[in-house]
């Protein structure tokens, strides 16, 4: 193997998201694609609580930033004061509630149950 084509393969990561393959460029970061995403607040806080060991690719960090922009007015349900909205909050399976991604979103943490939709990648 040429020496550029070894820098190529250490440069092959797989999205903690997901788990395409893509090119990282952490030892120059100054040329990695996600420079190249300005990542919301809203998905820093994410990030900092997800259980993701690796770089995600730029797909996904866009796709997280349109997620967050499109839960920007909208806030965790206060137990008693706010209702959770079926279909957006939730959705009923048989005889049991399933939260959804939204929902977990919102919440800002992962409770490590393992939910089906989790996004904090602990499913």
């Amino acid at each position: 193997m040429q020496p550029a084509e070894q820098n190529q393969a250490a440069d092959q990561k797989i999205c903690s998201r997901c788990r395409n393959a893509f090119s990282c460029r952490a030892d120059d970061i100054t040329k990695c694609e996600c420079t190249g995403v300005e990542v919301s607040d809203a998905t820093r806080r994410f990030l900092a609580a997800s259980n993701f060991t690796n770089c995600l690719c730029v797909n996904c960090l866009k796709d997280l930033n349109q997620r967050f922009e499109l839960l920007a007015d909208k806030q965790f349900p206060k137990r008693g004061k706010d209702p959770l909205i079926e279909g957006f909050h939730y959705y009923v399976e048989g005889t049991r509630w399933v939260f959804t991604e939204q929902y977990l979103m919102l919440r800002g943490y992962c409770c490590n149950n393992q939910c089906r939709h989790c996004p904090y990648g602990f499913h």
